[in-house]
């Protein structure tokens, strides 16, 4: 990774140090040793660029690329406000009172899932240890999941966490500060990480009812690897003339600052030694040549999935006897090396699973588990994909394009971190080649896999028997489908779910339904039938699959007693019954109804609340009255005010956005309610 200095380099013209008497501040030395200890000896570009404007007590919007320091970037200014002389002699004082009960935040950070906000607080509890002065301070961390219901002073009391320092997520944080379980009065720091991902529609009405009860007469940071084209969402943020910085790749003399007005041209910022491929197969060809690279290629490897239904699906299939099928191919054309045998999941290497529908522990769990893996493989959703430093990952490989275009480059972000090189690769089907030009219009070009100057990297073995390796694994999938009904469901789910996210893609201009090969889909998600879909009555002429006649499907039994059990008594009712099937369908759709419409009222009640609200404050003013409670109140009700109105024509004109659990995780809007009308069947 490129250095910019060291920390003792670090100046700020114009500010009084409160320690030398000097015109001309610098961090503190107990800062610098800390950070020294823990091994970061030198700044980052984003680092270098970053820390003399917030020293200088200034709002910033800092864009650099994924992997570069930029969470030491908002942590080492925070430290430094909290070593200040002026501020310790304040906290003392505040321990005369009743420290037990002390709830007083200075410094805020935001994270939009529980996974980034668990890492930045590691990270802050680290070097704060480090640091002699500050070895008191314990950051609090704030997320939902396990333990959302617990309140703060009992979090306190369990990790033994003070409240000058707090990592949370939004949906938390919201719920703490409505019940007034933290004091923002002297908060100082606002720090929104991720922040173009906080500032999108589905965190809206939290974030402003966050800054609703946030001081106005503070500080405000935003960080992310995709902010360009977000200048006017930044305004919303309470920021006051921000500072932009953005470290490019392309130039490293490009360290500028320059206050945030005017638009921008949008670019994406990658790593300089990241390798970024694509290769374009047909859809049941994607898990062989998926797992192809896992057993011919070694390291750390990162696979994403366009919805939880698929990584759960993919979770439940025999991979291992089909990376061994795979393994016994490579062998014998000798890709690799003449003697060694490539590793597989008998081996050395792991599956772990990964996505926003999992418990909070196994999440954490499986977290923990892969980072400690050197040759492990993760296959997760974009739960996964923004800001988690996960070490030392070689291969990123996505098997579908991301359904919101930026994500791409958080996904590929996860390797070819601080200077290490990666490899990523995309994975296309022939209607979508022109993805490729998508990414090189957004300056993140892409190189075919198969045309590498030392040969493919993928496909090459395989080419002479791909279709008995196919069959064979089809053959073992199959098999395994058949001895447990519940992974056939699942198939058809994940199958659904897949075509309710790519319906719902960014790039529909791009990523068409129409032109999408169905058919071929469907069998790559091992299916015995088509699924009946409304939808699909438009693209009958289009759909090509077969239904494989010698499968009885009413015949394939649960593994689980009870749940088969429970299958028969169902088929023995509707053979008593005939329509009570049709009954119960009409009932779930009438009761599915009443809820969004139960839905939908809500949401108007609490609008039309907001803006009687509003106009009553403009009458007395009008009038004349006074009016208790102050201006502040006034800007908050407006500023709300003007977020439910950009929410209407969202929603109006967008549709639905990504679901966020109350936690501020982030899921493809596929996994959503089955309220939708989207190939719903």
């Amino acid at each position: 990774m490129a250095t910019a200095g060291r920390w003792e380099e670090v100046t700020v013209e114009g500010q009084h140090d409160v320690q030398t008497g000097s015109r001309r501040r610098k961090l503190d030395e107990e800062l610098i040793q800390g950070l020294e200890a823990m091994g970061y000896s030198n700044m980052t570009p984003v680092q270098a660029s970053t820390l003399p404007q917030m020293l200088a007590m200034r709002d910033v919007a800092v864009e650099a690329e994924t992997g570069s320091g930029k969470t030491l970037a908002f942590l080492v200014p925070a430290f430094q406000m909290l070593l200040d002389e002026e501020h310790t002699i304040r906290r003392k004082r505040r321990a005369k009172d009743n420290p037990a009960t002390d709830a007083r935040v200075r410094v805020l950070v935001i994270e939009p899932t529980r996974e980034l906000a668990m890492q930045v607080h590691d990270v802050a509890r680290k070097v704060l240890a480090a640091i002699p002065r500050l070895e008191h301070v314990s950051p609090l961390l704030l997320t939902g999941g396990r333990g959302a219901a617990a309140s703060v002073d009992v979090l306190r009391a369990q990790s033994g966490a003070t409240c000058e320092l707090v990592v949370a997520t939004p949906g938390r944080l919201d719920a703490a500060l409505s019940g007034a379980e933290l004091d923002t009065k002297q908060l100082e720091l606002l720090i929104l990480d991720e922040a173009d991902r906080l500032l999108d529609a589905g965190f809206s009405v939290t974030l402003s009812s966050i800054f609703s009860q946030l001081p106005k007469q503070r500080r405000t940071a935003l960080f992310s690897a995709t902010l360009q084209g977000r200048m006017r969402e930044i305004f919303k943020a309470g920021m006051r003339d921000p500072v932009q910085v953005s470290v490019h790749k392309q130039k490293k003399e490009n360290l500028k600052s320059r206050t945030a007005n005017g638009n921008e041209v949008k670019e994406w910022n990658t790593p300089a030694t990241l390798q970024s491929m694509y290769i374009c197969i047909d859809a049941q060809s994607k898990l062989m040549y998926l797992l192809e690279l896992l057993s011919s290629q070694d390291g750390k490897v990162i696979v994403y999935a366009l919805t939880c239904a698929y990584v759960q699906f993919l979770a439940n299939l025999p991979l291992e006897s089909c990376l061994n099928v795979c393994g016994e191919y490579l062998r014998q054309h000798k890709r690799s090396c003449d003697a060694d045998a490539p590793r597989g999941l008998g081996g050395k290497r792991r599956l772990y699973f990964l996505h926003g529908k999992m418990a909070q522990s196994k999440r954490e769990s499986t977290m923990q588990l892969f980072r400690a893996d050197d040759s492990g493989v993760l296959l997760c959703t974009d739960v996964a994909a923004r800001g988690l430093d996960i070490p030392n990952v070689d291969w990123v490989v996505q098997l579908d394009p991301p359904q919101r275009a930026e994500q791409f480059v958080h996904r590929i972000g996860r390797t070819a971190r601080l200077g290490r090189t990666g490899k990523a690769l995309l994975f296309l089907l022939p209607s979508e080649d022109t993805y490729v030009h998508f990414l090189a219009i957004q300056q993140c070009p892409v190189k075919n896999a198969i045309e590498m100057p030392d040969g493919p990297l993928v496909g090459a073995a395989l080419k002479d028997n791909e279709a008995e390796c196919a069959d064979r694994m089809r053959r073992k999938i199959r098999k395994s489908m058949l001895e447990d009904r519940a992974l056939m469901e699942l198939s058809e789910r994940a199958f659904l779910s897949y075509l309710r996210a790519y319906k719902q893609h960014e790039c529909c201009e791009i990523l068409r339904l129409d032109a999408l090969d169905i058919g071929a889909v469907a069998r790559s998600f091992f299916l015995f039938r088509m699924p009946r879909i409304a939808e699909f009555k438009t693209l009958k002429s289009k759909i090509q699959f077969e239904r494989d006649a010698s499968v009885q499907l009413k015949d394939v039994r649960f593994k689980d007693k009870n749940r088969e059990a429970k299958r028969q008594r169902m088929l023995a009712e509707k053979l008593e019954n005939p329509g009570h099937r049709f009954e119960n369908t009409a009932q779930k759709k009438m009761n599915r109804r009443k809820k969004l419409e139960a839905r939908e009222a809500a949401k108007k009640r609490k609008e039309g609340e907001l803006f009687a609200a509003v106009r009553s404050r403009h009458r007395d003013k009008e009038s004349g009255n006074p009016r208790t409670g102050h201006d502040n109140q006034d800007r908050d009700l407006e500023d709300l005010a003007r977020d439910a109105r950009e929410i209407k024509k969202a929603r109006k004109s967008e549709g639905r956005k990504a679901i966020v659990d109350s936690s501020g995780d982030e899921e493809a809007s596929s996994e959503s309610s089955e309220s939708s009308n989207i190939l719903s069947g």
